[in-house]
């Protein structure tokens, strides 16, 4: 039986919130214990619709079965019930794909930088902070790393505190993080598209979808090439098929 641990795992890795290498870890539990993967696989199929054909192929052997009915009265009784649970679990989850939370959660990954410490940069900086802000990051404490990277002044620090803001439901805050960025002259052309594209990203959580499709504008008009410009045209589409 699926643990709760698993299924967030699963539903992460659906929505493709994993790493690489916790998506082959996945992958290589599936290959290597079948009933984890005869498990998982039910489950993911929540999330492309109940499959009806199997459901009408069910009742009818069940009516067939009804000759016996000190087996069916319990048993499939049990099994209906599951099986009307399962469709308004898969409507409810159909609708959810089709939200904002849903494009949100397809194109965000948290923002990964090199090793900030290793990159060089202002002198007089504690390297004992940087290094503790990013560890905590890296291991999704936000919220206790957000005050540590409030004191590095680095583009990299500024961009991992707006990502932590943003997984600690702080948005506005993001926003203004990611706004200012996204705008500023004196860090790279690379920096500031990511900035766009999270801040692109934070307006779609927040469903504002204008808002969002300018700023994705911004980006796409601003620069030609890179991750960032692939993600942005297929989030505009998105938006615009809504």
């Amino acid at each position: 039986m699926l643990s709760e641990n698993d299924i967030q795992q699963l539903e992460d890795y659906q929505y493709n919130r994993l790493s690489s290498s916790e998506r082959k870890a996945i992958e290589k539990r599936m290959k290597e214990d079948h009933a984890y993967k005869k498990e998982a696989k039910a489950y993911l199929r929540l999330y492309q619709g109940f499959q009806i054909d199997k459901l009408s192929a069910d009742m009818e052997r069940w009516d067939k079965e009804q000759q016996h009915p000190q087996f069916f009265q319990l048993k499939h009784l049990a099994v209906a019930a599951s099986v009307s649970l399962f469709i308004a679990l898969g409507a409810y989850l159909f609708q959810q794909q089709t939200s904002s939370p849903a494009n949100y959660a397809h194109f965000y990954e948290a923002y990964k930088p090199l090793n900030l410490l290793s990159r060089g940069g202002e002198g007089g900086l504690d390297s004992q902070l940087i290094l503790k802000a990013q560890t905590l990051y890296k291991e999704k404490k936000y919220a206790q790393a957000i005050p540590l990277l409030a004191q590095c002044p680095k583009t990299d620090c500024q961009l991992m505190q707006g990502v932590a803001l943003l997984e600690t439901q702080k948005e506005n805050e993001a926003k203004a993080i990611f706004r200012e960025l996204s705008r500023e002259q004196s860090i790279s052309l690379e920096k500031q598209q990511i900035a766009s594209w999270y801040l692109a990203l934070t307006l779609v959580k927040t469903e504002e979808w204008t808002a969002a499709e300018k700023e994705l504008e911004h980006l796409l008009r601003t620069a030609k090439e890179g991750y960032y410009i692939e993600q942005a045209k297929a989030l505009m589409q998105q938006i615009k098929a809504r």
